[in-house]
């Protein structure tokens, strides 16, 4: 009877082939939407998430700044025993890089302790980017970097020039960075030559936001406690010497907190972030259209299917007559609409590959077609069809077992039921 279903099923569809064709393009469109608003929503809730720590890495913020004082990532360590390492990022912009007269280009960096290496887990790739982080006029270079400076030559030692002035030497290579991530350099200067270059009252200064503090803590779960004792944490920081700077120093750390990682870049929108965000809203919006686009899609199914189904109604008399049942002939409809739904997938599927290139420059993301690959979107893809295929073929195969076997035999017209009034009633639903 299996193979019974599948040959009466694929017969059907080769039989209407006007119908079949609106029914798996519509749905295909439909689920190649689907499969592509998906795999956007993960990508951006994927955030970070690629550095093992990143459960325990959290940025100093207030409020309303992104960016913290000099001093503060080594007075944070001292004072709490919960954390495990501090690092700091400065920011150095975008500049002219030479290499020779013949290689230069524009690149972005920043100024960065060397425990940031530790924090993030930077892997290298040449040299040493703990040690070359310590050293002033050092500078640690991305391994895209490398291959467009220095291409099969060993980059270590070689001297690049800043904006026609700045001499500094490689001294590691590093990694690319995920493409997930807040973070985006070139390079990374080290901290050392930033306090070689800016006056000893600029780098002890507690009021100048010059950079963002990043902390590793031991356990996760200490964030709360660390949050709970700022206000003690910047009595000593500002050292305030009358009541009324006290005040101003409570205020100020009532506005400080712990922000992690994996929030930055959907729920941070502060002054002088590292570079443009995203927002959770964006996230609930393209949530919202991909359901409407997969209930639109069902209906169109429905609706056609459905329509087709009805003209089958002598075909399903005769199955009852011979002695089918009720669930067998919902399996037959069911299965064949099941069939429909996986053949869409596989279009949808086409489609998607198809228009990753375009997507990938209206979005800005690095999207390959061979990514639906992988094992965790496969397991969405599968249960998209699995999903629409139930929810488009319940409904018709439900009302086409409940035909009456005598009247369906007799009656030369489409038979009256419910089925008409839901029909009707998706229609409706689709303009609103």
């Amino acid at each position: 009877m299996i193979w019974n279903y599948l040959k009466i099923a694929l017969r059907n569809l080769f039989k209407q082939k006007v119908y079949s064709s609106f029914n798996l393009i519509g749905l295909a469109l439909g689920l190649a939407c689907g499969l592509l608003l998906t795999l956007h929503i993960k990508e951006e809730l994927s955030y970070e998430k690629d550095f093992p720590k990143h459960d325990r890495i959290f940025r100093m913020v207030t409020t309303e700044w992104s960016k913290s004082q000099p001093p503060l990532a080594e007075e944070l360590k001292n004072f709490f025993p919960e954390i495990k390492s501090t690092g700091r990022f400065s920011s150095r912009g975008s500049q002219i890089t030479d290499y020779g007269p013949d290689k230069q280009a524009e690149t972005t960096g920043f100024f960065a302790d060397s425990s940031v290496v530790e924090i993030f887990d930077l892997k290298p790739v040449h040299g040493n980017p703990f040690k070359a982080l310590k050293e002033p006029s050092s500078v640690v270079i991305t391994q895209s970097m490398a291959d467009k400076f220095f291409g099969q030559q060993d980059p270590i030692g070689k001297k690049l020039i800043f904006d026609s002035k700045e001499e500094l030497w490689v001294r590691a290579v590093i990694d690319d960075l995920p493409v997930n991530s807040h973070l985006k350099f070139d390079y990374l200067a080290s901290m050392p030559t930033f306090y070689k270059n800016v006056p000893e009252n600029w780098t002890s200064n507690r009021g100048w936001m010059f950079g963002w503090t990043y902390i590793l803590l031991k356990d996760p779960k200490d964030a709360q406690k660390i949050e709970n004792r700022l206000k003690d944490f910047y009595v000593k920081f500002y050292q305030p010497g009358n009541a009324d700077d006290k005040k101003q120093v409570a205020e100020f750390a009532a506005t400080v907190r712990l922000q992690p990682l994996t929030d930055i870049h959907l729920k941070s929108n502060l002054i002088q972030e590292m570079g443009p965000n995203s927002s959770i809203l964006y996230v609930y919006i393209f949530m919202a259209v991909e359901i409407l686009i997969l209930i639109i899609a069902c209906v169109n199914f429905i609706n056609l299917f459905t329509t087709q189904a009805l003209k089958r109604a002598k075909e399903v008399g005769m199955r009852k007559a011979l002695g089918a049942k009720k669930s067998q002939v919902i399996t037959q409809f069911l299965g064949e609409a099941f069939i429909l739904t996986l053949i869409s997938g596989l279009l949808a599927i086409g489609l998607y590959r198809l228009v990753i290139p375009f997507y990938n420059t209206m979005a800005g993301k690095q999207l390959t077609g061979w990514e639906i690959l992988q094992p965790a979107n496969l397991a969405i893809m599968v249960t998209m069809i699995l999903f629409v295929g139930l929810l488009s073929g319940v409904f018709p195969a439900l009302f086409i077992a409940k035909f009456d076997p005598i009247a369906s035999l007799k009656s030369d017209k489409l038979p009256k039921s419910s089925a008409t009034v839901l029909r009707k009633s998706l229609i409706v639903l689709q303009f609103v």
